[in-house]
């Protein structure tokens, strides 16, 4: 049996998790808290996990704890973007600045969403995210189809990709 490292997540939600450096093993994890029902992120850093906190202090209409979740890391915008798809089926991401510094991500308050981006095709749909240099990808289904949501430098596109 496994170590309990932080809160209690909510029973049949996602997590997610990405390393921001392999180096160091600078780990961010994402789950849903069972008791608040809101994201919450720790971070395994200098060989120990730090205490739970929360994403953002105030949920908002469209959250859904029962979302698939997604994250990715960008070194180059030092961003780490975490999506879900909401009650609305709209694709939405929180966005963690200076997300390379331990101790000093900066969570944007309410997560946005990008018009472009199409919705998924049911209410807490999966989805997943991948991060490298200045780019960040989600992928999604959206009508039927593998939809892929880019981030090249600061602009967004989405393409069917299957």
């Amino acid at each position: 049996m496994g170590e309990r490292i932080g809160g209690s997540g909510l029973n049949a939600t996602s997590i997610a998790a990405v390393n921001i450096n392999s180096t160091t093993n600078n780990i961010n994890l994402f789950y849903v808290d069972s008791l608040s029902e809101n994201l919450y992120n720790m971070q395994f850093t200098n060989g120990a996990w730090t205490t739970p906190l929360p994403v953002a202090h105030r949920s908002f209409d469209a959250w859904n704890p029962f979302a698939g979740l997604g994250a990715a890391y960008s070194v180059g915008l030092d961003q780490l973007q975490v999506f879900f798809t909401g009650l609305d089926q709209r694709i939405y991401q929180y966005i963690g600045s200076n997300a390379s510094q331990t101790t000093s991500t900066s969570w944007s308050q309410q997560p946005s969403s990008q018009r472009l981006w199409s919705n998924a095709d049911y209410v807490g749909a999966d989805i997943t995210a991948v991060g490298w240099k200045n780019q960040i990808r989600f992928f999604q289904i959206s009508q039927g189809k593998m939809a892929q949501g880019t981030l090249n430098n600061q602009t967004w596109s989405e393409t069917f990709v299957a």
